[in-house]
C-alpha cells in the first residue's frame, strides 16, 4: 500500500465515531496493512455501542487467524454489550468457534459470572473445548465446579483432558479434594506419562495425600528420565513435610545417588545434591571436597552452599581456592559471601 492511501484510510479510521460506521473499521481489520489492522482494532475497541457485538463476533469465523484473535480480544473489551452474543457462540454449531468463545471469556477481568459460562465447555462434545474450560475454570480457582471436574477425571480417556483436570484441580483443591483426586489412582505404574507429569506435580502441591512412597520411588526408578525435574520437586515437598523412617530416607538417598552419577543435566544434579545432603548430609560431608572441586560449576555451587548451610568451616580454605579460581561470577559471589560469613565468626 502506498503511504498516501495509507494516511488517507488512517485518517478515515481516526475520524469515524457513528456506530453505522462500525463496517468501516471491521474492513479495514481485515487489511493486509498493519497499521491499518492496528488502527482499525484500537478504535473498535472505543466503540461500545450495542450492535458491534454482533457484527464483531461474525469475524469468529473469519479465514484469517489475525482477525479471529483481535474478534476475541474485542468481545472481552466490550464484554457489557458482548455478553448475551458471546453466550450465543458457547453454543454454535461451529466448534472452532464455541472455543474462540471460551478464549474471549478468558481475557473479560472482573467479574464472577464467566465462571457459570466457562462450565456450558465441560459439556462441550468436542474434548479440545472440554480442555479449555476446565484450564479456564482451574484459573479462576473456584470450588464451583470442581465436582464436575473431577467426574471428568473419573470418566476421561484423553490423556491430554486428564492432565489438564488435574492442573486445575490442584489449583482449586483442599485436602479433602486432593484425597478425592489420589483414590481415582491407585496403581501410579498404570498411568500414562502425560498424566503422571500433572500427578505428580499434584502431588508436590499435597504430598500428605501420598499413600505409598515405595511405589513412588520404584515408580522414579522407571521413569525418572521423562519426568526427573518433578520426581524431585515431589522429593523436596515430601521431606518438607513428612518425617520419614529411615529406611524410606535410605531408599530415597539410594535413588538420588544412582541419578546423581548419571548423565543427568547439571541443574539437576544441582538439586539432587541438596537433596541428598538433607537425607544423608554425613555422607555429602565425606564427598563435599570432591563436589566443590567438580568440574561442573553447578555441583560446585550446590556444595558452597552446603557447606555455608550445616556451617562447615574445616573447608574455609577450600572455598578460598575456589574463590580465586572460579571462572563464574555466581560461584565466586556465592564462595565470597560463605568465607566473609565464616570469618566474621571465627573473630567473634
Amino acid at each position: 500500500m502506498q503511504n498516501d492511501e495509507r494516511l488517507r484510510k488512517l485518517t478515515e479510521i481516526e475520524r469515524v465515531s457513528s456506530p453505522e460506521d462500525v463496517d468501516v473499521l471491521i474492513e479495514a481489520l481485515k487489511s493486509d496493512d498493519v497499521l491499518i489492522r492496528e488502527a482499525a482494532f484500537d478504535k473498535l475497541k472505543q466503540f461500545k455501542f450495542p450492535q458491534v457485538p454482533v457484527k464483531v463476533a461474525k469475524l469468529f469465523k473469519d479465514s484469517e487467524a489475525y482477525v479471529r484473535n483481535a474478534a476475541v480480544l474485542l468481545m472481552a473489551e466490550m464484554w457489557d454489550l458482548s455478553k448475551e452474543e458471546l453466550t450465543k457462540l458457547l453454543h454454535d454449531p461451529d466448534k472452532d468457534v464455541r472455543k474462540l468463545a471460551l478464549d474471549s471469556l478468558h481475557y473479560v477481568v472482573g467479574d464472577p459470572s464467566v465462571e457459570d459460562l466457562f462450565a456450558f465447555g465441560l459439556d462441550d462434545v468436542d474434548v479440545n473445548n472440554v480442555i479449555a474450560a476446565v484450564e479456564y475454570l482451574g484459573e479462576l480457582q473456584s470450588k464451583k465446579y470442581t465436582d464436575r471436574i473431577l467426574k471428568l477425571l473419573a470418566e476421561g480417556d484423553n490423556e491430554f483432558l486428564l492432565a489438564t483436570c488435574i492442573r486445575a484441580l490442584s489449583k482449586m483443591a483442599d485436602e479433602r479434594i486432593a484425597e478425592r483426586v489420589v483414590q481415582l489412582f491407585p496403581e501410579l505404574e498404570r498411568i500414562d506419562d502425560i498424566t503422571l507429569m500433572a500427578y505428580l506435580r499434584f502431588l508436590e502441591s499435597f504430598p500428605r495425600t501420598l499413600k505409598n512412597l515405595n511405589t513412588l520411588i520404584d515408580l522414579a526408578e522407571k521413569k525418572w528420565d521423562i519426568a526427573l525435574k518433578e520426581f524431585l520437586d515431589l522429593f523436596a515437598a515430601i521431606l518438607d513435610t513428612t518425617e520419614l523412617s529411615a529406611e524410606q530416607k535410605d531408599r530415597m538417598f539410594e535413588f538420588l545417588r544412582r541419578i546423581f552419577a548419571s548423565d543427568i543435566p547439571s541443574p539437576n544434579k544441582y538439586e539432587v545434591l541438596l537433596l541428598m545432603a538433607r537425607l544423608n548430609p554425613d555422607h555429602v560431608k565425606r564427598e563435599i571436597v570432591n563436589y566443590l572441586y567438580s568440574n561442573d560449576p553447578m555441583i560446585q555451587l550446590a556444595a558452597v552452599e552446603l557447606i555455608d548451610q550445616f556451617s562447615w568451616v574445616d573447608y574455609l580454605d577450600d572455598l578460598k581456592h575456589i574463590c580465586a579460581s572460579a571462572e563464574g561470577e555466581d560461584l565466586r559471589a556465592a564462595a565470597e559471601l560463605v568465607i566473609e560469613r565464616f570469618e566474621n565468626v571465627e573473630r567473634e
